[in-house]
C-alpha cells in the first residue's frame, strides 16, 4: 500500500499542468458535455506526454546519450514538460499560394530533430 501512495507523485506530476494558470484560465466552457470532453482532450494530451517522456529516456539511457534542454541544461531524464519546451524554439512559416494555403516547417534544431527520431516521428525532407 505505501509503494501505491508513493506512485502517486508520478501521477500528480503528469497532471501538474492542469493547473498552469495559462493552460487553463482562458478556457470556459459551461455545458457537462464540452467540460467531459476537455477533460478527455487533456487526459489524452497528458498520456502522449507521458509517452514521449518515456520513448525519448529510454533512449537517452541505451545509448548513453544525453539532450541539451532550453536553457543550455544537459539532462539524460528530460521531463515531458522540458522536452515540449523544445517545440517552442522552432517554427512553422505559413503563406499563401493563390487559393492554396502552405506551411513550411524551418529545420528543427538539433536537439528536437533527436526527440522525434527517438520516439519514431520521421522528419519531413527539406
Amino acid at each position: 500500500m505505501v509503494r501505491e501512495y508513493k506512485d502517486q507523485v508520478h501521477v500528480e506530476r503528469n497532471f501538474r499542468f492542469f493547473k498552469d494558470p495559462q493552460i487553463t484560465n482562458g478556457i470556459f466552457v459551461d455545458k457537462p458535455r464540452r467540460i467531459e470532453a476537455l477533460i478527455i482532450l487533456f487526459t489524452m494530451a497528458a498520456f502522449i506526454a507521458t509517452i514521449l517522456q518515456r520513448r525519448v529516456r529510454l533512449a537517452l539511457e541505451n545509448r548513453k546519450d544525453t539532450l541539451m534542454l532550453v536553457g543550455g541544461v544537459k539532462s539524460r531524464k528530460p521531463t515531458s514538460k522540458r522536452l515540449l519546451e523544445l517545440l517552442h524554439e522552432n517554427m512553422v512559416v505559413c503563406y499563401q499560394v493563390g487559393d492554396e494555403a502552405m506551411r513550411l516547417w524551418v529545420k528543427p534544431n538539433d536537439n528536437l530533430a533527436k526527440v522525434f527520431k527517438y520516439v519514431g516521428i520521421p522528419l519531413p525532407k527539406p
